[in-house]
């Protein structure tokens, strides 16, 4: 165990540097810092005299009614109720860890089918290792991100006269681990397909059923008939990493009645249990396409 993950360590040390030498997490970190300064400038452009009111900025006034009508005027309420900072945390990295999580796939499924990871696997090197190597390189990115984006929004924040709010601060750990169980989920459809294609439409598919999933759920507990969730739904939720993510928040802001700490837990736990099943999955068929 101990080679494999030195082995893994070093595997995801090189894609890491490749993965700094590419465009891309650079475009999309300068495209989310922009979206998470429009989010904070909105807000401030639309704070007068009495108060917030999101339909003096029209950026903001569409993303109140978007989100009034999808999911009820509650879940606005608390979108806003500690100023942009939540919203801007979450449109700055949504961009990167989109792009960790398709880039991830479509490589995994291109190495295996092209067989450079076929070359690779060879002595302590196996599938396990390559899984492993490519969480942790989402993993650093996905840290390194979070922090630029803290660092940008805390300087947000000073020129705004803004408070860090605790929905805030603990947005940044929950956004980092779902990013793991985002990409183990990820790993894990590149081990069930055989090439990137079917890899990235099995994982979008995947990823879509969690977020329409979400938000029938959101729009369940903010709506007055709060009628029971089907039996498919409380499954799914179990293996979604935006359910945890969407339920750490709500711990923090009251806006639901699970603890904290649970939902951190169990999605660590997810992610473990995403990844133990893509090791169990390449170990029996291999890491040809």
């Amino acid at each position: 165990m101990r080679q494999r993950l030195r082995a893994a360590v070093v595997i995801g040390r090189r894609q890491l540097m490749e993965a700094l030498l590419d465009p891309g997490p650079w475009i999309a970190l300068v495209a989310g810092l922009l979206l998470g300064h429009l989010v904070v400038a909105s807000f401030l452009a639309a704070v007068d005299s009495s108060g917030f009111e999101p339909t003096l900025s029209p950026f903001l006034g569409l993303v109140a009614r978007a989100a009034s009508s999808a999911f009820g005027e509650a879940f606005a309420a608390v979108l806003f109720a500690e100023g942009p900072l939540l919203l801007a945390v979450l449109a700055a990295t949504a961009p990167v860890l989109g792009w960790l999580a398709i880039s991830s796939v479509f490589r995994f499924g291109l190495e295996k089918a092209d067989g450079a990871m076929e070359l690779l696997a060879v002595g302590p090197v196996d599938g396990a290792a390559i899984c492993l190597a490519s969480v942790l390189r989402d993993a650093v990115l996905a840290a390194g991100a979070i922090v630029a984006v803290f660092l940008f929004l805390l300087v947000e924040a000073v020129v705004g006269n803004l408070a860090l709010g605790p929905t805030f601060l603990v947005a940044l750990p929950a956004l980092l681990l779902a990013a793991v169980a985002v990409s183990t989920l990820g790993i894990l459809c590149s081990t069930l397909t055989g090439n990137a294609a079917s890899g990235l439409g099995l994982f979008g598919g995947i990823a879509m059923v969690f977020l329409l999933d979400l938000a029938g759920s959101a729009v369940v507990s903010t709506s007055a008939l709060r009628s029971a969730a089907s039996v498919v739904s409380l499954v799914v939720q179990w293996f979604s990493p935006f359910a945890w993510l969407a339920r750490a928040l709500g711990a923090i802001s009251g806006a639901a009645n699970s603890p904290l700490l649970p939902a951190l837990v169990l999605q660590v736990a997810l992610a473990g249990a995403l990844l133990g099943v893509s090791f169990a999955v390449i170990g029996r068929r291999g890491v040809r396409g």
